[in-house]
């Protein structure tokens, strides 16, 4: 397996062992800044393949590379395509899927909860953003931190929704300095995903 892509794994199994973790509700969700909710509306994009699963749909370019294995405890990866050989690190859009009855506490609480623990055992972790909005009728809390892994500064977006007796964490990897550039495009693909 190319370093590269192990190196997106791995920090997408970081996320996936934090939030597979029950949050400690003496953790005061109050420590965070919030905006008020918003309303994000999704438009299909032509030429994406699709995948089907029994709880979700989720769209993404055809020319991402699509891990659908369950390895980790991710129920998908999908890789974007490095840019060139120079390209430390392929950005990507992992899922986890949770049993509701394992976590206690609000999506607010489930969410931050999970996000500190992470960022409380990679270096420089740091919460940058911290908000609730929904889309297909389903509330998330997206909530954005940056760190460093093995020497290499990251960037992820992380969406926790709790939907029909699941918790599910939509998390976007990237590589710190190619953030700004890729998160608008991105955002197209992470407002793909519908629960069902």
């Amino acid at each position: 397996m190319p370093s590269k892509i192990f190196i997106s794994i791995f920090l997408s199994a970081l996320c996936c062992s934090a939030c597979a973790t029950s949050p400690d509700s003496n953790n005061p969700a109050d420590q965070f800044q919030t905006s008020s909710e918003k309303q994000v509306d999704a438009v299909p994009q032509k030429g994406w393949k699709t995948l089907t699963d029994s709880l979700y749909t989720f769209q993404y370019p055809e020319n991402w590379e699509m891990n659908y294995t369950g390895q980790m405890g991710l129920s998908f990866l999908v890789v974007s395509p490095f840019e060139n050989d120079a390209d430390p690190f392929g950005e990507n859009i992992s899922l986890v899927i949770q049993d509701r009855e394992t976590i206690s506490g609000s999506l607010a609480e489930y969410a931050e909860s999970s996000v500190r623990q992470i960022t409380d055992v990679i270096t420089d972790g740091k919460i940058l953003k911290n908000e609730e909005a929904s889309i297909h009728g389903v509330t998330y809390r997206e909530i954005t931190y940056s760190g460093n892994q093995n020497d290499m500064d990251f960037k992820n977006t992380l969406r926790f929704y709790f939907f029909k007796g699941n918790a599910f964490i939509l998390t976007f990897t990237c590589h710190a300095d190619d953030y700004e550039t890729h998160i608008n495009d991105i955002r197209k693909v992470m407002d793909s995903l519908r629960l069902k």
